[in-house]
Parts: C-alpha cells; sequence; structure tokens
C-alpha cells in the first residue's frame, strides 16, 4: 500500500534526531506504516500541506493519506526569484534557500494582510476539496489538527475578524457568513478524522502524560503511544 503523510514538524519530526540518528524508523508515522511517504515539512503552513498533497494525489496515486493541519496564522508566498517564502509569526524563510532572509515581508505580511477568518474560510475549502478529490479517486484520506483545533468545532470564534465585524459593517452579513461556514464545514467527513477537530494530536499527547522534547514536538518515547493509537483508528 502506498501511504502518505503531510503536514508541518509534528508530522515530519526531523527534531528527533536531536535523540537518535535513527529517528526515521523510530517516529510514529514509520511505525504506521514502515513503507511510507512523509512529505511533511517543519513550518509548512496549511497552503504548503494543500499544495504538496494535491500533487502527489495526482502524480503518485496513494491507496490512502494522513494529513494533519497546522495553524492559521501560517501562510505561504510566491516570490520573484521563483522561490516561496514560509511565513510564521515567530519568523520567515525561503522554502528552497533556507540560508537567505525573505526581508521585510515578515512584518509588512502580519501588519497588512494576514486576517484569521480569511485564513479559516481557505482552510475549510482546502479540507473539503482534498477529501472530495480523494473520494473521487478511490484514495482513504485521514485528517487531524496538529497543534490547533483550528476552530473547525468553533467557527463563531474567529467571526471578530470577519470585515463586517472589523469594520462594524452589516450585521446580517457577517450572520451570513457565519452560516456559510457552518453549512461548509457540515460537509467535512469527521469521521475520517484520527482526532475530532475540537482537539489535536499535541493535547491528546498531553492527556496521555507523553514526553515532549525542548521544541514542543512529541519526544522519541512519544512516537509509539501515538503510532497506535493512529493505527487503531485507521485500521
Amino acid at each position: 500500500m502506498i501511504m502518505m503523510f503531510n503536514g508541518c514538524s509534528f508530522v515530519e519530526q526531523s527534531h528527533l534526531e536531536l535523540e537518535n540518528d535513527q529517528w526515521r524508523d523510530l517516529y510514529w508515522p514509520a511505525l504506521v506504516a514502515p513503507g511510507h511517504d512523509n512529505i511533511a515539512a517543519s513550518g509548512a503552513s496549511n497552503t504548503r500541506i494543500f499544495r504538496t498533497t494535491l500533487d502527489y494525489i495526482y502524480t503518485h496515486k496513494p491507496q490512502m493519506i494522513v494529513i494533519g493541519w497546522t495553524g492559521l496564522d501560517r501562510a505561504e508566498l510566491p516570490c520573484a526569484n521563483g522561490d516561496r517564502v514560509r511565513l510564521r509569526t515567530d519568523c520567515t524563510s525561503f522554502e528552497n534557500d533556507q540560508d537567505s532572509m525573505p526581508g521585510p515581508i515578515h512584518d509588512a505580511w502580519y501588519r497588512d494582510h494576514h486576517n484569521t477568518w480569511l485564513s479559516f474560510e481557505q482552510l475549510i475549502q482546502q479540507i473539503l476539496i482534498v477529501q472530495d478529490l480523494c473520494r473521487s479517486r478511490g484514495t482513504v484520506c485521514w485528517m487531524f489538527n496538529s497543534f490547533f483545533h483550528n476552530y473547525i468545532a468553533y467557527p463563531g470564534q474567529p467571526l471578530q475578524h470577519n470585515f463586517n465585524v472589523m469594520n462594524e459593517k452589516w450585521f446580517h452579513k457577517r450572520l451570513d457568513d457565519l452560516e456559510h461556514a457552518k453549512t461548509l464545514i457540515d460537509q467535512i467527513d469527521l469521521d475520517r478524522w484520527i482526532w475530532p477537530p475540537k482537539t489535536t494530536l499535541a493535547q491528546w499527547a498531553q492527556t496521555q502524560c507523553l514526553e515532549f522534547e525542548s521544541h514542543g514536538h512529541p519526544a522519541l518515547s512519544a512516537q509509539a503511544s501515538i503510532a497506535e493509537y493512529i493505527r487503531n483508528q485507521v485500521a
């Protein structure tokens, strides 16, 4: 079976190299499916996860994919030199030329462009597109939230960032926008979520009293427990 994993650092897990040089044989994706492809990347945005997932589905025809969505505050933007810029609130980097700094785009993006409500709407659309594409191609698709619930279970919370709320515009339009988001969320196949959207892999690991390493990711000792839980869900 061709099985693909995608997400951010909670799926990539490269931080484990600080604990064991053979971490690629010991991290949870390998324990779930020894023969697998992991295209996750540290610092990845949902846009990157969406883009690379579609590309993989069309070029590899996997039987099963597992996607861990990341935080809404991350973004991916094109760069004039042909590279892509990965934006996070704490840092910004190029996707390919990681030794170079992208310049002042970080402050400009989060000051003038990032909007939580629009990122929320975009993620819902991305989830549905991946879900429906997999369904149409006979690919089994599992999803979860890595470290933030992304408001999928709480669509009213990010409404404060909606244009009509922030600018004190038409009350009925903000309600229409919320109902539209709920209508889309109702079409998400929650039976194919490893953890319910109201929680995350990180929160589950904490409730299980699993160890975390210094950068905030599940430690090597936590990998077997995570893998066992996921195997039981996707079986």
